[in-house]
């Protein structure tokens, strides 16, 4: 969904149903505009109230609780099944996610995935390729992505409006370089 806004991961998660404006920390109001695509994928989660969080960790914690029983490969033991949950635990999922739990969530479904093709790979007696493991990667380089695509496509003072910001600077070093296009250049002029 960054890739399709280019927006800021804390912008992304503290959507809730009213989408008119964002306060920014510092001040200035800021109008988020959604694309069309990004849109059909919020709809499942605007259905909640006007003031609830879209995304809510509580939901996701329990989806993945649901999973791990049914994949479950031993049956649960009596003392198991009688196990009553702790009154006040050390860890619960918050009401909405920050930007540290998104990109641990991200790093460490990397690191399941990279880790469990190692072992395939281990058990097969075959070594891995250079392409068979995922890179590590952040969620603002999604926003430095969507920040070359918009540039490619319709310019600098676009990279600005869309990413909010107040200087054309700061647009600069989001966006890279089209360096196609310089190649082309230089194949016209000679």
């Amino acid at each position: 969904m960054v890739t399709l806004n280019g927006r800021r991961t804390s912008t992304l998660l503290n959507v809730r149903r009213v989408l008119r404006s964002l306060r920014t920390t510092y001040g200035p109001t800021r109008i988020v505009f959604i694309s069309p695509r990004a849109q059909d994928v919020l709809r499942p989660y605007l259905l909640r109230g006007k003031t609830a969080f879209c995304f809510v960790p509580a939901e996701s914690e329990r989806k993945r609780q649901v999973i791990r029983r049914e994949h479950r490969v031993t049956p649960m033991t009596p003392f198991q099944a009688k196990r009553r949950r702790k009154r006040h635990p050390k860890w619960s999922p918050g009401a909405c996610y920050v930007n540290d739990s998104y990109r641990r969530a991200i790093t460490d479904a990397i690191d399941q995935v990279n880790a469990k093709r190692k072992r395939e790979a281990q058990k097969a007696g075959q070594p891995l390729a250079d392409g068979d493991l995922i890179p590590h990667w952040t969620p603002n380089q999604l926003r430095h992505t969507a920040a070359t695509e918009i540039r490619k496509a319709f310019g600098l003072e676009s990279v600005q409006a869309v990413l909010g910001h107040a200087h054309m600077k700061v647009s600069e070093v989001y966006a890279e370089k089209n360096l196609a296009l310089a190649a082309e250049v230089m194949q016209r002029i000679g």
